[in-house]
């Protein structure tokens, strides 16, 4: 599963310029993000959605 940090965890904790809109934020090179990644690339992990988040929904175009 690919982590996709959010714009606010690259500025603010991660301290990460943010990158290019181009670029795809599970692309984006740390070791952290890195790190989640192969914990969750398990499918026996369990995994559940988010649903207290509220805010605006993005979607991109291909």
């Amino acid at each position: 599963m690919p982590v996709r940090p959010t714009l606010r965890c690259l500025r603010e904790d991660l301290h990460l310029p943010l990158p290019p809109a181009s670029t795809s934020l599970d692309q984006v090179d740390h070791p952290l993000l890195a790190k989640a990644g192969e914990q969750f690339a398990d499918p026996d992990t369990p995994h559940e959605r988010i649903r207290s988040i509220d805010d605006v929904s993005c979607s991109k175009s291909r």
